[in-house]
């Protein structure tokens, strides 16, 4: 093994990890635009599209005289019936985790700045 001085070493360990961090960036930023980008655009179309649906199949149900709580029955299971495709189901666990970790975050930051504050004003 040759000798390198601690110095290259560091910045060859340093332009590593710099290199590793942009083609993360790279996928991620690939992930975001192309694959959920994309789904979120269809989900976008189809729902342009079935909201008008919506709104036109409550209003007919109501001139035919559906009672309402038939049509929230209907609605209500429609919604379940949603959550139980596994795709849907995925997306709701990760923004729940997404929003956990969000407030385990601020929670932290409004802890750590209570505490600065609670030592400026006792010295």
């Amino acid at each position: 093994m040759i000798p390198v001085r601690r110095e290259v070493r560091h910045k060859f360990a340093s332009f590593g990890a710099a290199l590793f961090g942009v083609a993360a960036l790279l996928v991620l930023a690939y992930a975001l635009v192309i694959e959920v980008g994309s789904r979120l655009v269809a989900g976008l179309a189809q729902a342009l599209v079935l909201v008008p649906r919506g709104i036109v199949w409550i209003a007919v149900s109501l001139d035919a005289g559906v009672n309402g709580w038939a049509i929230a029955g209907r609605i209500a299971s429609s919604a379940v019936a949603m959550l139980a495709v596994p795709s849907v189901a995925v997306g709701l666990i990760a923004l729940e985790l997404l929003a956990a970790g969000a407030l385990f975050a601020l929670r932290t930051l409004l802890r750590n700045e209570a505490l600065r504050e609670s030592k400026e004003m006792n010295p």
